[in-house]
């Protein structure tokens, strides 16, 4: 079954890959973390993609961190500070200014 999984998603990631190169697009290959914190399934997919981005909240809170945790172009030392609307996710402007509940 793990042999299936490790060669499920390289395949996927591949042909996303390939999809992006052919029609001049990004492609996205979304996953799902534990309750642990760990990413679930194998961790082959973050080896294979160019950026990996958490998208993190409290469950009762309308805010959501968007964390980059690998970039292959680019920093990985910023956050966007996102909150949930009746349109959807829109982005905080200034989030440094803006008042958050407080965690735990």
């Amino acid at each position: 079954m793990a042999f299936r999984q490790y060669h499920s998603s390289t395949a996927i990631g591949a042909k996303t890959n390939d999809l992006g190169e052919i029609q001049r697009c990004a492609g996205f290959v979304t996953g799902h973390v534990t309750k642990e914190g760990a990413i679930a399934g194998p961790r082959v997919l973050e080896h294979i993609v160019d950026v990996v981005l958490y998208l993190e909240g409290e469950q009762f809170s309308a805010y959501r961190l968007l964390r980059c945790v690998k970039n292959r172009f680019g920093s990985t030392n910023e956050i966007g500070v996102f909150e949930m609307k009746e349109k959807g996710l829109i982005e905080v402007e200034n989030p440094r200014w803006h008042s958050f509940p407080a965690s735990g």
